[in-house]
């Protein structure tokens, strides 16, 4: 996308606006001249039929002894054989058919001669009782020489015009570029937009206006779809986290099986077991983050869990992460009782709490303790840790150990258990003793 288009929408309004005015400048100078036009044909009109009706109440009167008019530009005659000869070169009497009419009853004849234009008018109407007819001649001459001709007050309003057109375009541009304000806002702040990151604050010259309910939508819009990325990556993280293990179980017990195949060896009962009890855990894993990820996902199903066993198994499963470590693993939980609940989400947090405290520990002891029927604390040493440390990033950093956990600076674990802990309503802790990593839940 370009950062700047070929032609803004302030250039096309400024244009659009200019055009249509010198366009209705243009109409309405040749209006104004029409209309003047026009106007001189009405008022002739006006002017013949006024002084007919005139003599025609004369006439009724007085009959033919009704004093027709004379004068300089109106002649009236009863009968056309009757006009002047210079009348009748205009309007030949033998050509009747062909006289050029403007009106009932008024006929029209223009010409020109050395700039001045004659525009000649005849208006014939019947005489009553009579077959003679009444014409009435009238003529208009205009100096079209005249430096003040008919075209000047028309030329003044078409300038003024002019006039009103540019200021008109000046103020609606400054109208429409404060207008267009806000768009500028909105289109840089959608361009600054970055990935991977929940959208900024929308502008704060954006009003609550159209243009302000398209920025809060769009706002919304890219903040559900940022949410639905992380959690996308989240659910990918965490199931590529959870199923190492379990995948890798399967790998190392598929190598046995195979050695002891070339081995003649065909007790593979318990590797068998191990493959299946592997598969159960990635499935449970699976539909355990999907509900962790998935809104309105089925809930995995509730069953009696032996916390006893299971921190027994995990703790075997992840032995191999202590190899070639002088690592002592204490483990008392005795007091722990059987619960009814989702064993997939236990397996998980116990998991990642173990996995956690073998991958992390670099001192020589790591206690399993049951503190309570449903808690079980996780305790490691960390030889390059300690809560002093804690204590002095907690002052530039407040809720470091919170941190820790929420961006997984122990491992992705911590998190993960953080999660499932919040969505189940377990007590989940994580801090620092000395130079002790701490962790506990409480189902």
């Amino acid at each position: 996308m370009k950062n700047k288009p070929r032609k803004s929408v302030q250039k096309k309004i400024r244009i659009i606006i200019a055009s249509f005015g010198f366009a209705m400048v243009f109409f309405y100078s040749l209006k104004l001249g029409e209309i003047k036009v026009s106007g001189i044909e009405s008022a002739t009109n006006i002017v013949l039929q006024y002084e007919a009706e005139l003599y025609l109440e004369e006439y009724k009167k007085h009959g033919f002894d009704a004093m027709l008019p004379k004068a300089h530009s109106l002649q009236g005659y009863l009968g056309i054989e009757n006009m002047p000869e210079r009348i009748k070169e205009v309007f030949p009497p033998e050509n009747r058919a062909n006289w050029q009419q403007r009106g009932l009853g008024i006929y029209y004849s223009a010409d020109w001669s050395h700039k001045v234009a004659h525009f000649h008018h005849l208006y014939i109407s019947p005489l009553p009782d009579s077959d003679l007819e009444l014409v009435m001649y009238y003529t208009v001459s205009i100096n079209t020489g005249n430096s003040q001709d008919q075209w000047a007050n028309v030329r003044q309003v078409s300038l003024l015009g002019l006039i009103l057109v540019i200021v008109m375009v000046i103020a609606l541009s400054i109208f429409v570029n404060k207008a267009l304000n806000p768009l500028r806002s909105l289109s840089a702040w959608i361009r600054n937009l970055e990935d991977n990151k929940p959208p900024a604050k929308i502008p704060d010259n954006i009003d609550d206006d159209e243009i302000g309910q398209v920025a809060t939508n769009l706002f919304d819009a890219l903040q559900r779809i940022h949410q639905h990325t992380e959690t996308e990556t989240l659910f990918l993280r965490n199931a590529s986290h959870e199923l190492r293990t379990p995948i890798a179980i399967i790998r190392n017990t598929m190598d046995v099986i195979e050695y002891k195949n070339k081995q003649g060896k065909h007790d593979i009962g318990q590797y068998l077991k191990r493959l299946r009890r592997a598969s159960d855990t990635m499935k449970a894993v699976t539909e355990a983050i999907l509900w962790l990820a998935v809104k309105d996902y089925q809930a995995p199903e509730q069953s009696e869990v032996d916390i006893k066993a299971l921190v027994q198994q995990i703790t075997e499963e992840n032995q191999n992460l202590l190899e070639d470590k002088s690592i002592n693993v204490t483990i008392d939980v005795k007091a722990l009782d059987n619960i009814v609940s989702q064993k997939a989400l236990i397996h998980i947090a116990l998991d990642n709490l173990i996995r956690n405290a073998f991958q992390h520990c670099t001192g020589s002891e790591i206690k399993i303790t049951a503190t309570s029927p449903r808690c079980i604390e996780v305790r490691n040493e960390r030889e390059d840790f300690s809560s002093e440390e804690a204590c002095q990033d907690t002052q530039s950093k407040p809720n470091t150990q919170e941190n820790v956990v929420r961006t997984a600076g122990f491992g992705l674990g911590l998190a993960l258990v953080k999660k499932i802990a919040d969505k189940k309503h377990w007590h989940f802790e994580f801090k620092f003793e000395g130079k002790e990593a701490v962790t506990n839940i409480s189902f």
